[in-house]
């Protein structure tokens, strides 16, 4: 939209001054709203999810005394991955 209107108007405008504005129907706007909430969900899900996976890990490589390759397929995860979890957790 921005090239659009400098393309109209000519070079004196600024395109990072122009604050387009979207007008939506009702609809739409719920529709962005749940979008908006879902990725918002999303998010934190991951985080708690990536937590998750540091306290598992923990758990079975410090508390059960299990390798990486064995932390992995308890956890469905490549034990490349198990390895740079524990290599990068806080000590």
């Amino acid at each position: 939209m921005r090239e659009a209107v400098v393309a109209c108007v000519g070079e004196n405008v600024v395109s990072d001054q122009l604050d387009p504005r979207f007008h939506l129907s009702a609809e739409a706007g719920l529709v962005v709203a749940r979008y908006e909430a879902a990725c918002k969900r999303l998010d934190q899900d991951q985080k708690a999810a990536h937590v998750a996976t540091n306290r598992a890990v923990e758990a079975l490589i410090d508390g059960l005394s299990l390798s990486v390759r064995d932390a992995g397929d308890v956890l469905g995860l490549s034990h490349q991955r198990v390895h740079q979890l524990v290599n990068t957790r806080p000590r």
